[in-house]
């Protein structure tokens, strides 16, 4: 979990020698648990600034499409259905869609 934060604030802080560093790593592995981990967090955060009252059809909320292309659905649909409950729902939601962009 160490190397895990590690990479994700070396990318962040020096994005040169994070890349020159896994430059010759051929696993798949690590770049996606990478890729699962920083979209989980991704989409916990957004739901968290979305109760904190920014909007998630905004650029200050949308640092990647699945908060976009989630939003309208869970305001118009999960939000009325299931109050509180649909914030895991569209976490959820958030991480699928960004799999199934990586995958295809």
């Amino acid at each position: 979990m160490n190397a895990l934060l590690r990479d994700l604030l070396s990318v962040v802080l020096n994005p040169d020698a994070f890349f020159e560093r896994i430059q010759g790593d051929r696993s798949w592995r690590r770049a996606t648990i990478h890729f699962l981990v920083l979209s989980t967090w991704i989409s916990v955060w957004s739901v968290v600034a979305r109760e904190a009252g920014v909007t998630g059809d905004t650029p200050v909320n949308s640092s990647c499409d699945a908060q976009m292309s989630t939003q309208a659905y869970w305001r118009d649909s999960l939000r009325p259905t299931f109050g509180i409950a649909s914030l895991p729902l569209r976490m959820g939601i958030m991480v699928l869609y960004k799999v199934a962009v990586a995958a295809f």
